[in-house]
């Protein structure tokens, strides 16, 4: 049955992921032709156009996987969804595994744009310019390492993950029965109350082994701290599970539908 709720999903979600997709690879054509043109006002034009589509693309991206958990769970498809012979954490899981694998083929897609982008920089620069995209890109990979490259991929994967569990349970506690109004500010509310918790908690955890308060990830990446970078990443995997847990419970024991 989980196999059939992540075809279903697919099945709803492919025509705006492609979408998403598509614009980005737009934003990648525009960028190119600005970045080969000489014509100061077209290269504004041609930068501002990718810069809004852009934006528009990552507004898409997130607004659609909140409509599809609140729409297909706690709007009118509700009533249906919930009648399956499926339980709750079937339901929630389905819906995060292909939020997750669309995201990561957005996060494909833009890593082939950015190289697509880098390649017109490089065919663009003087003739006496020394690298090719190749070479830069073995550099990049020298200068932060292969460990380190591997936990940044990591930790920005666990970060998406943890940010759409996040936002599968702010929206399920916004709709519990004993929450009759305003489920959009208590969503609003939970969500950086959750965000700032765990920041404070992940500050506390790496000041025990470090003297700087104020390590961050960046910190952590570039003094080659990768103990306790991993530290932090099991720990996001281990609220992301949380968090799913409560959005699976909260679906099966406490529904309101609306």
């Amino acid at each position: 049955m989980m196999l059939h709720l992540m075809k279903y999903e697919i099945k709803s979600t492919y025509r705006i992921f492609l979408t998403i997709v598509v614009s980005f690879i737009l934003l990648t054509v525009l960028l190119c032709i600005g970045m080969t043109n000489q014509n100061t006002v077209l290269l504004f034009l041609f930068s501002l156009s990718a810069f809004v589509i852009g934006c528009a693309t990552f507004v898409a991206y997130f607004v659609t996987i909140l409509n599809r958990y609140y729409k297909n769970l706690y709007g009118r498809e509700g009533y249906l969804m919930l009648t399956l012979p499926v339980k709750g954490w079937q339901l929630v899981c389905s819906k995060f595994m292909i939020a997750m694998f669309w995201s990561i083929i957005l996060g494909v897609t833009i890593c082939f744009c950015i190289i697509a982008t880098l390649q017109v920089g490089v065919w663009m620069a003087p003739p006496n310019y020394p690298y090719t995209l190749w070479e830069l890109l073995k550099d990049f990979v020298n200068v932060m390492g292969d460990s380190t490259l591997i936990y940044f991929l990591i930790a920005v994967l666990v970060g998406v993950a943890e940010s759409i569990a996040r936002i599968y349970f702010v929206i399920s506690v916004a709709y519990l029965p004993i929450i009759r109004k305003w489920n959009i500010v208590v969503a609003l509310v939970l969500y950086f109350a959750i965000d700032t918790i765990e920041t404070f908690f992940i500050r506390k955890m790496t000041h025990v082994f470090m003297t700087n308060t104020n390590v961050d990830f960046v910190d952590l990446i570039a003094g080659g701290n990768l103990v306790i970078g991993y530290g932090v990443v099991v720990i996001s995997i281990i609220i992301t599970a949380i968090l799913l847990l409560c959005s699976s419970y909260i679906i099966s024991k406490k529904t309101s539908i609306r």
